[in-house]
């Protein structure tokens, strides 16, 4: 299967992923009100480290060595079956924690708990096996039944938006559905690629093989997890839950953005990992077209968007604004980083991405504390600019250093570097879909 036909049939399918979820969360959040859908997705977030220390990043192990044909398919399947149980039942113990930080739904304790010990185990199916499909270059079957539950999710909550039965036991129904993703992800990959005749487990070498890749990712996650939203922390604890509920809707459009990069990203490090060097010095020119792109809709939001955050995601979300501004620089600073961080981590120099990412996370903590309480949401958001601009600074200068040019000259582009970036977008892409129609 061409590695063209695999980058589009990424695209389109985790594209519709992303948008049914991003219509998911506009439907919350008008649901909730931004004091209400603050709180949930503030828990979201404190689960989601819960997820990440206990998750261990084996999904990235999982996925190195099914790809090198080093480790059987099915010992890594049931492994992680198996460690998504455990995995559960350890993080009941940081419940206390998450449930004394809230306060939304008090009155259902334990429903709340039900709904916690849904999203971890959820979560961590999904994440397993949605890496175990993606290293067998299966794009479509994990995004469709993400894609089908949020549908399925969005219709639901429309429907039902005035019953109060559903404000009251909205933890527990929400968090639900994470659990019907993963165990639906879990049972058709079982069914299509694993045996149960000679069912087998992973020995002590290869045990010892995968946590040792998976820790050394565990790690790079930790640090770009907190580069990104140890924010949310101190604007739970210095701001209104209607301050938090409109920050972190600002936060979600800036992730939208990273769709695209993330996606270009991911195809980039396998090839720099090949050793083939020659993407290497088209890098400038994708950076420099995802910067284009992304201007141009920062300004149409800048015209439109005092008006339109409140018409999509209701009144309560009127304070969107003025931190979306503040977050501009930083958007922008991190979708043209994208590529050259998948350089270096393809390169093996995952060091230079993750010095990048510690100073950024000292600048932004230190200015948090200083500047949150004074400024609120809008100082969160300008912070983070600011540290995200410092981190794409310090991988780009020695990308420089590596490729001998000035940082400055990685801003700049020429017609041949244009006509470079049309051949690798518009050629590649009608190519690839004429292919495709051919077939």
């Amino acid at each position: 299967m061409e590695l063209r036909r695999l980058i589009f049939q990424n695209i389109l399918w985790r594209g519709l992923y992303f948008i049914s979820a991003f219509i998911l969360n506009i439907v919350v959040a008008r649901l909730l009100n931004a004091d209400g859908s603050g709180e949930v997705f503030y828990i979201i977030n404190n689960l989601s480290l819960t997820l990440l220390v206990i998750g261990l990043s084996l999904e990235s192990g999982a996925t190195y060595y099914i790809a090198k044909h080093e480790i059987d398919n099915s010992k890594i399947a049931f492994f992680l079956f198996f460690w998504s149980l455990i995995g559960t039942a350890i993080s009941i113990l940081f419940f206390h924690w998450i449930i004394n930080d809230s306060v939304y739904i008090s009155n259902f304790r334990w429903e709340y708990i039900t709904g916690c010990v849904c999203y971890i185990s959820g979560f961590l199916f999904i994440t397993y096996f949605s890496a175990l499909f993606f290293a067998k270059h299966d794009f479509f079957v994990s995004n469709f039944i993400l894609f089908c539950v949020n549908l399925l999710m969005i219709a639901f909550f429309i429907l039902t938006n005035n019953q109060s039965f559903i404000h009251q036991h909205f933890i527990i129904i929400y968090f639900s559905s994470f659990l019907l993703q993963g165990l639906a992800l879990m049972l058709i990959y079982f069914f299509k690629n694993v045996s149960f005749k000679n069912i087998k487990f992973l020995s002590g070498a290869e045990f010892k093989k995968l946590f040792s890749y998976s820790l050394l990712a565990l790690l790079s996650n930790l640090i770009f997890f907190l580069v990104y939203r140890v924010d949310y922390w101190f604007v739970k604890k210095f701001c209104t839950e209607s301050d938090l509920g409109n920050y972190i809707q600002v936060s979600k459009i800036g992730q939208m953005f990273f769709v695209l990069p993330s996606i270009i990203g991911s195809v980039i490090f396998p090839i720099i990992s090949a050793g083939q060097q020659q993407v290497k010095t088209k890098l400038k020119a994708i950076a420099l077209a995802l910067l284009l792109l992304y201007f141009v809709l920062c300004v149409i939001l800048i015209a439109a968007g005092k008006w339109l955050f409140p018409h999509i995601y209701g009144n309560s979300f009127e304070k969107m604004y003025s931190p979306f501004l503040f977050s501009i620089p930083g958007i922008l600073s991190l979708s043209m980083l994208y590529p050259f961080t998948a350089y270096f981590s393809g390169k093996k120099r995952i060091d230079i991405n993750l010095k990048g990412a510690l100073l950024a996370l000292v600048l932004i903590v230190a200015g948090d504390i200083i500047f949150i309480p004074r400024y609120g949401i809008s100082g969160a958001a300008l912070i983070s600019s600011f540290g995200y601009i410092l981190y794409q600074f310090y991988v780009m200068f020695f990308f420089a250093k590596e490729y001998k040019v000035s940082v400055a000259s990685l801003f700049s582009v020429s017609s041949g570097e244009l006509n470079k970036l049309y051949s690798i977008i518009v050629k590649d892409f009608f190519n690839a879909n004429n292919k495709n129609g051919k077939r």
